[in-house]
């Protein structure tokens, strides 16, 4: 268990959302559920900016998400800001309609790494080959 998972594991627990590491270690997955809005931005931002202090690529997957809003589309471009202050990058996976609908609206579709659930190709758009490290 690595230093991100231990410090937010109990808050993930009671947001429903979940975070999953691919088995080399060398990318951390959040699993957001349940809607991702002004009542539950608070809880996403701290752990979405947990994930990427460690200065490792992020991928949030959102294939579980019924709702977002212009609060929780925040909380991922702040991680997304924060991750590239680092050095690393933050990609979008399994967008739903609704949320790809925002994210188009705002331009931000040209600005996140975004795939389809494929790890590698998330971060490809922006020129970050994984295939090397994830095969």
């Amino acid at each position: 268990m690595n230093r991100t998972q231990n410090l937010v594991e109990d808050q993930v627990r009671s947001l429903t959302t979940d975070i999953g590491f691919i088995d080399t270690q060398k990318q951390d997955v959040v699993r957001l559920k349940g809607n991702a809005d002004f009542e539950r931005s608070p809880e996403i931002r701290k752990i979405l900016l947990e994930a990427v202090a460690g200065m490792r690529n992020v991928l949030v997957d959102l294939s579980d998400v019924t709702y977002i809003d212009n609060s929780g589309i925040a909380c991922l471009v702040e991680a997304l800001q924060t991750a590239r202050k680092h050095g690393a990058e933050l990609g979008l996976i399994s967008v739903n309609t609704q949320a790809m609908r925002l994210l188009e609206l705002a331009r931000l579709n040209t600005i996140f790494p975004i795939g389809l659930g494929n790890y590698a190709e998330a971060f490809a758009k922006n020129g970050v080959d994984l295939r090397a490290e994830y095969g």
